[in-house]
C-alpha cells in the first residue's frame, strides 16, 4: 500500500498564516477609521464646548440673581439699597473717580446677605476715635489689602475667567476681581459743582442724579429705596455683568472697588452732551475709546514692551479713553456672543440682547431699563 505522509507542522502553520490574512487590518483600513474617529471628535466638539458654555452661563446667570436677591435683604433690613460707592465727604465732587480715597461699595455691604458675613467684619471701614467717627478707613489702605484681595465666586461670571487670578495692581495693589455692576446712572461719575455739567453724578444734589432723564438706582453716595424706582422695579435694572480687566493695570472688574467700571455703570446709555467723548451705550458697545476710566494708558501699555495694547483692547471689546480719566464712564460688558446678563430691580435675570435699541437721545429701549423715574 503506498504510505501517506501527514505534515502536521505546515498544516498548522498554513493555518495560522490564513488565520493572521483574515483577522489583520491593511494600512487602508487603519488610516479610513482614524478619519473616522477624527470626523466624529470634530462634530462632537462644539457640542461639548457649546454644553460647557451652557453650564458657565447658568452659573453666570445664578450668581447675578443671588447678588440681586442680597440687595433685597440689605433693603429689608434698612430700607433702603446701598451706594454704589462712598467717598469721604472731604473728597472733591470733581475727583470722585480718580480718587485714591475709595470707601466701601455695594459689593462690600451685602456680603452678610451671601453668606460673607466673617470677611464683612474683616474690613476695617471706621476709625475707633469719635472724632473720627464721620470719616470710613479707605479700602485702600493696607488694613484691607488681605480683605480686597479675597476671591468670591459668586462675584464672579465663569464664562470670563481669563482674568479672574489677575488681581489689580493700583491703589496699594490685590484687587480681587469681579464681574458684576451696580446701574449708578446715564451720567459720569464726578463733577464741578461750579461748572455747567448737567449729567455729572456725584451726590444726592448732583445734576446727574436729581434728572429723572439720567437717574440711575445706586449711585455714588446715594441710593434709592424700591418705591422711589417709581418706572416699576420690573423694568430697571438693579446689576449688569461687565468684564474684568485685561491685563493688571486694566482696572475694571474689581468688586470691591467703586468707581466706574470697576463695580458699577457710568453713562452707559444716551450720550448726546457737548461732555460725551466715549459713547459706551449699549451691552458690549464696540466703539473706539468707550470706557472712560482711571489709568487707561497705563493698562494699554500694560500687555509689555512692544505690544500693540490698542489693538488688543480692540479686538477684545474692551477699548478706552487714554486721557480721559477725570470722569467715569464704562458700560456693561461679557463674553458671551450675544449680549449680557441683567438683574432688574425685582430681582428677575434677563438676558439682553447686544442688538437692542440704543441711541444718542433720549429714549431708547436700553435708557428706558437704566432710568428709575423716567416715566416709562
Amino acid at each position: 500500500m503506498p504510505r501517506h505522509t501527514i505534515s502536521i507542522g505546515k498544516s498548522r502553520s498554513r493555518k495560522r498564516c490564513e488565520h493572521r490574512q483574515v483577522g489583520g487590518f491593511s494600512l487602508v483600513e487603519l488610516l479610513v477609521v482614524i478619519l473616522i474617529i477624527a470626523i466624529l471628535i470634530a462634530m462632537l466638539l462644539p457640542a461639548v464646548q457649546a454644553a460647557r458654555e451652557a453650564a458657565r452661563r447658568a452659573h453666570c446667570m445664578n450668581n447675578i440673581k443671588q447678588l440681586a436677591l442680597a440687595l433685597h435683604n440689605y433693603h429689608d433690613a434698612y430700607k433702603i439699597l446701598p451706594p454704589s460707592g462712598q467717598w469721604n465727604h472731604y473728597v472733591d465732587s470733581k475727583f470722585l473717580n480718580s480718587s485714591n480715597r475709595i470707601g466701601s461699595s455695594w459689593a462690600i455691604e451685602i456680603l452678610p446677605f451671601v453668606e460673607e458675613e466673617a470677611l464683612y467684619d474683616s474690613f476695617v471701614l471706621k476709625y475707633d476715635s469719635l472724632a473720627l467717627q464721620d470719616y470710613h478707613i479707605d479700602i485702600s489702605d493696607s488694613q484691607n489689602i488681605t480683605q480686597r484681595g479675597t476671591s468670591l465666586s459668586v462675584m464672579m461670571c465663569p464664562s470670563d475667567s481669563a482674568g479672574h487670578d489677575v488681581n489689580y495692581a493700583g491703589n496699594g495693589g490685590g484687587w480681587a476681581r469681579g464681574n458684576y455692576a451696580a446701574n449708578a446712572a446715564n451720567g459720569h461719575l464726578g463733577g464741578n459743582p461750579g461748572e455747567a455739567e448737567p449729567e455729572a453724578v456725584y451726590g444726592a444734589d448732583s445734576p446727574g442724579w436729581l434728572d429723572p432723564l439720567r437717574r440711575g438706582v445706586m449711585g455714588p453716595n446715594v441710593a434709592l429705596k424700591l418705591k422711589q424706582i417709581t418706572d416699576g422695579t420690573s423694568h430697571t435694572i438693579l446689576l449688569a455683568e461687565i468684564r474684568v480687566g485685561l491685563n493688571e493695570w486694566d482696572r475694571r472688574g474689581i468688586w470691591a472697588m467703586s468707581g466706574s467700571g470697576t463695580n458699577a455703570l457710568y453713562w452707559h446709555g444716551w450720550s448726546n452732551s457737548p461732555f460725551t467723548f466715549g459713547p459706551a451705550n449699549g451691552p458690549n458697545d464696540p466703539s473706539p475709546e468707550s470706557d472712560d476710566i482711571v489709568g487707561c494708558l497705563q493698562a494699554i501699555n500694560g500687555f509689555g514692551p512692544g505690544v500693540d495694547g490698542a489693538l488688543i483692547m480692540q479686538r477684545e471689546g474692551m477699548t478706552c479713553r487714554a486721557n480721559r480719566g477725570l470722569y467715569g464712564q464704562a458700560g456693561a460688558r461679557s463674553t458671551h456672543t450675544d449680549g449680557v446678563y441683567v438683574a432688574y430691580a425685582d430681582a428677575s435675570v434677563h438676558f439682553i440682547n447686544n442688538d437692542i435699541e440704543t441711541s444718542d437721545v433720549c429714549c431708547s429701549a436700553w435708557d428706558r431699563l437704566i432710568l428709575s423715574g423716567d416715566g416709562n
